[in-house]
């Protein structure tokens, strides 16, 4: 049975609702013009799910009962109904009409801080290392199926840049799901698929591979010509950094009281220089 749902009465509907005008003032009398579309997302989002703010009212010929539901704001950035919605209808539209039914696996690639700032606010840089990032997996698939003699062998793969971490800090990384080996023309000319598990010490020289080539990019975007005294470049050198607005590292929050823990060290895993890839996780369908 359907159930209209409250957003006024969730707890992040009132932190925006009681602080963010006050956060846009702020940055205002401190010389810091934020862009339009920010404030204009908060507002849609506290419009969000509420009847007075807009509704659609359906009504069943047969019964005569009705139902009234709210209008969504559609947002892509802070509602998480709409994102909600828009992830599972995105999901759902690559596992039944995109990805093939074939073993898939996940490959992420995180890189050190120098990298972060250029990549959140150079979208050539970025589109650069994500082509190095592609080009670097799709040669080890390309060439384990030429070792195996097949022919035509073509590789598949869906990306996603993600853009923050799990504590909100500024973190642009890649998230990919790649058929887990290639399709090749068998004797019949026909596509068939043959499955490709990379071994740990090929995620070892892939990280070697993609730190060499990353890093030479790198030195040539270091020349910097534009203007990076912008109040918009200085919040997100902040936030890759981790830091508030008078550069100081916030309080730590729920970590104090936590046990002390071991970062996970397994195969297909990889850590050099903060250049961290990961490729351990596959995920088989069920023919």
């Amino acid at each position: 049975m359907y159930v209209a749902r409250n957003p006024q009465h969730t707890d992040l509907h009132r932190i925006v609702r009681e602080s963010y005008a006050q956060v846009f003032s702020d940055k205002e009398r401190s010389g810091i013009a934020l862009p339009f579309h920010l404030e204009r997302e908060f507002k849609k989002y506290l419009r969000c799910g509420i009847l007075s703010q807009g509704m659609a009212r359906f009504r069943c010929p047969v019964c005569q009962k009705e139902k009234f539901v709210a209008h969504s704001c559609k947002g892509r950035t802070l509602c998480p109904s709409c994102t909600g919605r828009r992830m599972a209808d995105t999901a759902k539209h690559l596992v039944s009409e995109v990805i093939p039914p074939v073993p898939v696996r996940q490959w992420v690639l995180s890189m050190p801080y120098v990298f972060r700032f250029l990549l959140a606010t150079r979208p050539e840089f970025l589109r650069r290392s994500l082509a190095i990032y592609h080009r670097t997996i799709n040669r080890f698939y390309t060439k384990e199926a030429q070792s195996r003699q097949l022919r035509n062998p073509k590789v598949g793969a869906i990306s996603v840049i993600q853009r923050f971490s799990s504590n909100l800090a500024l973190n642009v990384h890649f998230h990919t799901i790649y058929m887990d080996g290639v399709f090749y023309e068998n004797e019949l000319g026909k596509e068939v698929f043959e499955e490709i598990i990379p071994g740990h010490e090929h995620i070892v020289k892939m990280t070697g591979i993609l730190k060499k080539r990353l890093s030479r990019v790198l030195e040539k975007e270091v020349d910097t010509s534009g203007d990076d005294s912008s109040s918009l470049l200085e919040m997100a050198s902040q936030s890759v950094q981790n830091r508030d607005e008078k550069f100081q590292l916030p309080i730590p929050i729920g970590k104090s009281c936590d046990p002390p823990f071991e970062e996970f060290k397994g195969t297909r895993c990889c850590y050099d220089d903060g250049f961290s890839f990961h490729a351990n996780y596959v995920k088989r369908f069920i023919m």
